[in-house]
């Protein structure tokens, strides 16, 4: 019964995530074939994916880049790709998209080990042996919530034509949609410690240490970066918590942290973004250029230190 519902399973999941799959396989693909070709990779979650336009960013610097952001991505399954990253590039650059859902207690095991079978194993084994022999083995028992869901969404996907609205370019997703009133009204408060089921601090920082010390041993230098979000749904979290947290951490690493909610001179609107928190491609050329502002004062720092 287990391996009937199993196969049933994989493949209503395979037929709904295909092109996600394909994606990845492409990105993969281009990481593991152009040796040493990128200088610049991004890694995190589809916020980071939505954010940085290569195409921007390569034909305004002297970089070559590639965003490897995924859906979901938790900051493990992050630190381990980076490893499998540095088997094939020796990039200058890694940004990390902060998010604060990249650090839940339970990642989305679709995800992470969709990823996981363009890698090696050491993740799987290292960190997440039993729940991949859950996975595995018992899909109704971990699955049952999505199942019925999965079901209607494969047959809704089917009579749904392709989104012309979305393209992809080195793993960036371009998207032309844009918020409307009614979303806007909608948009709900930003994630913090008291509304996500997150990892504890001192695990949170002992994933941000290791993928600190693995650029420090690569001479990669670090930089992370929180997206903005939408105008309109920042004013429902004052406080902000979570970026404080993130900010004090990280200073006190000595990695380089840029809230582009506050950081960019530019103007963001609630225009700029798909949903809650997706950025579309007008508001990608503006995260894009505040990147490159971010890179260019970087290397004028490095320029006059030396001289």
């Amino acid at each position: 019964m287990v391996q009937f519902f199993t196969w049933i399973y994989l493949d209503i999941r395979g037929d709904i995530y295909k092109d996600v799959l394909s994606i990845k396989q492409n990105n993969w693909d281009s990481i593991k074939t152009n040796l040493n070709n990128y200088d610049l990779i991004f890694l995190g979650s589809s916020r980071g994916y939505c954010s940085f336009n290569p195409l921007i960013i390569d034909n305004n610097t002297e970089l070559n880049s590639y965003n490897m952001c995924t859906s979901f991505q938790h900051i493990i399954e992050s630190l381990y790709m980076f490893k499998e990253i540095l088997k094939t590039q020796k990039p200058k650059y890694l940004v990390y998209e902060i998010f604060l859902p990249s650090f839940n207690k339970s990642p989305n095991y679709y995800h992470l080990f969709s990823n996981a079978k363009f890698m090696s194993n050491d993740m799987v084994f290292q960190e997440f042996k039993t729940p991949k022999l859950i996975d595995i083995l018992y899909p109704i028992v971990k699955y049952k919530a999505f199942i019925k869901k999965e079901v209607e969404n494969s047959l809704l996907s089917k009579k749904k034509s392709k989104d012309k609205s979305v393209s992809w370019y080195k793993g960036y997703k371009s998207s032309t949609k844009t918020n409307d009133s009614i979303s806007i009204n909608k948009f709900p408060p930003i994630y913090s410690f008291s509304n996500t089921a997150v990892m504890s601090t001192s695990s949170i920082e002992f994933y941000l240490d290791e993928l600190k010390n693995l650029c420090d041993n690569h001479s990669v230098e670090l930089i992370c970066i929180r997206s903005p979000y939408p105008p309109s749904r920042l004013k429902k979290d004052p406080e902000y918590n979570t970026g404080a947290y993130f900010t004090k951490f990280l200073n006190s690493r000595d990695i380089s942290f840029y809230d582009l909610s506050f950081y960019s001179k530019q103007k963001y609107s609630d225009y700029d973004f798909t949903d809650f928190h997706h950025l579309n491609s007008f508001g990608a050329k503006k995260t894009s250029f505040d990147l490159i502002e971010i890179l260019n004062a970087r290397k004028q720092k490095k320029l006059n230190k030396k001289n």
